[in-house]
C-alpha cells in the first residue's frame, strides 16, 4: 500500500498534490472492502490496520466583508460577470454550497415577520443528518434575489456550468481590485506560496467567507452551525473558522477589563 501511495504521487511521470493521492487512496479502499464483501477478495489489504494519511490543509483563505461589498459595488464590463459577480455575492451572504444553490427556486425564499428568509435542506448531508438550515437575508441578498424575481422559471439566480463559475470568480475579484496576496499551502512539496487571492478563489471561497465572518461577529460555533449546516464536531468547520488578529486582540483585551 506504501508503494501504491508513492505511485499516486508520480501519476503519469507528474507530482500529484497529498490530497489528491489521499482521496484515490480511500477509493481503491472502498473497493477493496466491496470485493471483500462480494467474495471476489479473500481478505482486503486495507483490513489490516493500515492508516490512509490525512489531508493536510494551510490556513484558510477568505475575503472580508469589505471586500465582498466592493466586489458588489464594483462594476462590470458584461452581463455574464454582473450575473456572476451577483451570484457570488449572495453566496457569501448565505453560505451555501454552490451545489445547493444550483438547486434553488423560489419556494426556498420564505417570508417572516423579520424579512426575508432562505430555507433548504443540504444535499451533501441530507441522507445522514437531515434538517432544514435557515439564513435570515441580509439586505444586499434580498436586493440580487429581488434583481432576478420571475424572470427565470422559478429559480432564484442564473446559474452556469460550476468550473465556468469558477472562472467568473476569478474575473470578477480580479476586476474588482481584490487582489491581495495571501499564503497558500503548496500540498505537493508542503512549501508555502503567495498568491493573489484573485487567482485561488472558486465558489467555495464563498462558503468560507461566511462561515469565517459569522464565527469573527458572533464567537458562537453553535449559530455558526446553524446558520451554516455543518455537523456537530465537523472537521471541516474547524478548516473554514480563522482565527483573525482582531479576535485575538479582543481577548487580549478581557484579560486587561477593557
Amino acid at each position: 500500500l506504501d508503494s501504491l501511495y508513492r505511485f499516486f504521487r508520480r501519476w503519469d511521470g507528474v507530482e500529484v498534490s497529498h490530497n489528491t493521492v489521499v482521496a484515490k487512496m480511500r477509493k481503491v479502499r472502498a473497493i477493496c472492502y466491496w470485493c471483500q464483501r462480494k467474495g471476489m477478495m479473500e481478505k482486503s489489504p486495507f483490513a489490516d490496520g493500515y492508516n490512509i494519511k490525512q489531508e493536510v490543509y494551510g490556513t484558510p483563505t477568505t475575503l472580508t466583508m469589505q471586500e465582498v461589498e466592493q466586489i458588489y459595488r464594483t462594476e462590470m464590463p458584461n452581463r455574464l460577470l454582473s450575473t456572476q459577480r451577483d451570484i457570488f455575492v449572495f453566496q457569501c451572504f448565505v453560505g451555501q454550497r454552490v451545489s445547493d444553490m444550483q438547486r434553488m427556486t423560489a419556494s426556498n425564499i420564505i417570508t417572516t415577520s423579520s424579512g426575508l428568509v432562505l430555507q433548504y435542506m443540504q444535499k451533501k448531508t441530507r441522507r445522514h443528518t437531515p434538517r432544514v438550515t435557515e439564513v435570515p437575508l441580509s439586505k444586499i441578498a434580498t436586493e440580487i434575489i429581488e434583481r432576478y424575481a420571475g424572470r427565470l422559471d422559478g429559480r432564484i439566480l442564473p446559474f452556469i456550468a460550476e468550473q465556468n463559475y469558477n472562472y467568473a470568480i476569478k474575473d470578477v475579484l480580479r476586476l474588482a481590485g481584490v487582489t491581495r496576496l495571501v499564503p497558500v499551502l503548496n500540498t505537493t512539496n508542503f512549501t508555502e506560496e503567495m498568491k493573489p487571492i484573485c487567482d485561488i478563489a472558486s465558489s467555495h471561497l464563498a462558503r468560507r467567507t461566511f462561515t469565517s465572518n459569522i464565527f469573527e461577529i458572533t464567537q458562537d460555533e453553535r449559530l455558526t452551525i446553524s446558520l451554516t449546516g455543518h455537523a456537530e464536531g465537523s472537521r471541516a468547520l474547524s478548516r473554514y473558522i480563522k482565527i483573525t488578529d482582531k479576535t485575538k486582540r479582543s481577548v487580549i483585551d478581557r484579560l486587561e477589563g477593557k
